[in-house]
């Protein structure tokens, strides 16, 4: 179907250079890796490729909040499954703070690998320069085992650590970055992320922890001296920011009426997060209702964040890292979807819902570029009315209240 409107000039402009990044340095990166990997090539497939377990194992993923956090649950399997190994993450200077919050993982490695595909500084020696630097500082670790998570970038550093063993899916970067690639990748229509990523770990399904993201008392005596919950008020977390893409995001009119409706009921604590760059929005929401209701956008850490989330009846977002964090913390989420496959992407758990507009268009959203609507309306998420979403908060805070 060709789109009514195209995608933005600047859109278009960053999509190609990522493609051209892609295609002319992933398969250069695949036969440098296939040349200087240390492993032994495995002569079949099978479940799990070792003759011996791993003391280290790398996992790499450069994605956004919500994503890496989904990717979380395979650091509990492999813990699980190797109780001597130790677990290193490799991720983003955004990602890091949660990464640290997970017990399963033993260390971060901060890189901004990502700003390689950036047209601003994608171009700069210097970024490749730091890029090199990591890969040589991952070689010299000589980790046992290293897994590509996702994404055209974690795949080749995998293919360049130098591990024994080299793991990824084999559509998600160049034949001879993997030494063992599980076949397909991910993308709409596919099981759930959380379920993709555990195959790489051998148990999709399995259950999580309560602890798989876990707020420290430093955070949790700071959510209690700032943002106390107010008597017997329950908490309802409101996170209208989503990023990689404008057509995730749910009107701001709409949400101002879902918060006038929600302040206007005794019972109900509203609290409003956003980014750094948020609080303006956060203060237009909340604009005529006061105390106990708060905008905390740009005020918390992703730890003080994490603390938050923890104490909410129910948090509601369209899809957004906030929204992950808050079901893999065991908390009632409720995301508000459009262009995004809640089947790939919604939030997991029991206690996670969604509400979805059934359009013929929908999913569009495919991963490989921000989610901008085509036909320049995203009236997936326009005709989800706040009626709708208000309904599914009484319903979840209903079933709360008769646990």
């Amino acid at each position: 179907m060709s789109p009514v409107v195209p995608l933005p000039s600047a859109g278009r402009l960053k999509r190609r250079f990522k493609s051209l990044v892609a295609a002319v340095a992933n398969p250069g990166v695949g036969m440098l890796a296939g040349m200087v990997g240390n492993a032994a090539r495995v002569p079949e497939r099978s479940f799990w490729p070792f003759e011996q377990d791993p003391d280290s194992i790398l996992l790499v993923r450069f994605d956004v909040l919500g994503d890496t956090a989904m990717s979380l649950p395979l650091a509990f399997d492999l813990k699980e499954r190797f109780p001597g190994a130790s677990v290193v993450f490799a991720t983003t200077p955004a990602s890091a703070p949660l990464v640290k919050l997970c017990p399963f993982v033993d260390d971060v490695l901060v890189v901004d690998a990502p700003s390689l595909t950036h047209l601003q500084s994608g171009w700069r020696p210097s970024r490749w320069q730091t890029a090199l630097q990591f890969v040589t500082a991952l070689r010299r670790q000589g980790f046992d085992l290293a897994i590509s998570l996702y994404g055209p970038l974690s795949g080749p550093i995998v293919g360049l650590s130098g591990a024994r063993w080299r793991v990824g899916f084999d559509g998600e970067a160049a034949p001879g970055n993997f030494d063992f690639a599980f076949p397909g990748g991910r993308g709409p229509g596919t099981r759930h992320e959380i379920d993709w990523v555990r195959q790489l770990g051998g148990r999709p399904g399995g259950d999580l922890p309560s602890n798989l993201i876990f707020p420290g008392r430093a955070e949790r005596d700071w959510m209690r001296r700032e943002l106390a919950p107010v008597g017997s008020r329950r908490r309802v977390v409101i996170h209208p920011g989503a990023r990689t893409g404008s057509a995730k995001l749910w009107p701001e009119r709409h949400w101002r009426e879902l918060i006038d409706s929600l302040a206007g009921d005794d019972s109900v604590e509203v609290v409003v997060t956003g980014g750094s760059s948020e609080p303006a929005a956060g203060s237009r929401l909340l604009a005529g209702h006061g105390e106990p209701h708060q905008n905390v956008s740009g005020r918390t850490s992703i730890p003080q964040l994490a603390a938050l989330l923890e104490t909410a009846d129910l948090t509601v977002s369209a899809d957004s890292g906030p929204l992950h964090l808050a079901a893999l913390l065991g908390r009632p989420a409720l995301g508000i979807y459009g262009p995004t496959d809640p089947g790939l992407s919604g939030p997991f758990g029991p206690l996670a819902r969604t509400i979805v507009t059934d359009l013929p268009c929908h999913p569009c959203y495919d991963l490989r570029a921000p989610a901008i609507c085509p036909f320049g309306d995203a009236l997936c998420m326009e005709w989800i009315t706040p009626s709708q979403v208000l309904r599914e908060i009484a319903a979840t805070l209903d079933s709360e209240d008769s646990d």
